[in-house]
């Protein structure tokens, strides 16, 4: 499945990718009580926890962020999966660039989803796409001072809408 959207801070460009490179911030970007541990400049292993009604899941798996081109652009490879779960593999293209006194990331790619994880999301794609923007919307809170909590609500926009 194909996600989308964008999201606007305050915070220059240069602080926010290096939030994005801090393992403790991804692990509060990513709700269920993740762990992350960077491996290399570019690689993390991730522990995701998910309840799926009685199921407690743990799904290991990496995250790599890899420079696209000079610029403070990033390609994210994510891949998890769990024998009963199934697997989820992510591909996002991260864009930032800047307008007046604002910094905007653009994020954009692919979901691709097996077993339980893809009966999930595949029922619903907007539910896929509100839980991505979710996820940023804790990186720019972060980025911003305030809260990272899960409760933090997305704001919404065009791709979230669909």
């Amino acid at each position: 499945m194909q996600l989308s959207g964008m999201i606007r801070t305050t915070c220059p460009p240069d602080q926010l990718l290096a939030l994005l490179n801090d393992p403790a911030v991804l692990a509060r970007m990513i709700p269920g009580g993740s762990e992350i541990t960077q491996t290399s400049a570019t690689e993390y292993t991730i522990t995701m926890r998910k309840s799926l009604g009685p199921l407690k899941l743990t799904m290991p798996g990496k995250l790599v962020l890899t420079p696209i081109g000079t610029g403070l652009d990033r390609h994210l490879a994510g891949h998890a999966g769990h024998l009963i779960a199934g697997k989820i593999n992510i591909e996002l293209d991260i864009h930032l660039t800047t307008e007046a006194d604002q910094t905007v990331l653009t994020y954009a790619g692919d979901l691709v989803a097996s077993g339980l994880v893809s009966r999930l999301l595949g029922e619903n794609e907007k539910r896929a796409q509100i839980s991505l923007r979710g996820v940023f919307m804790r990186l720019k809170n972060q980025a911003e001072g305030g809260k990272t909590s899960a409760a933090a609500k997305p704001e919404h926009d065009a791709a979230t809408q669909a």
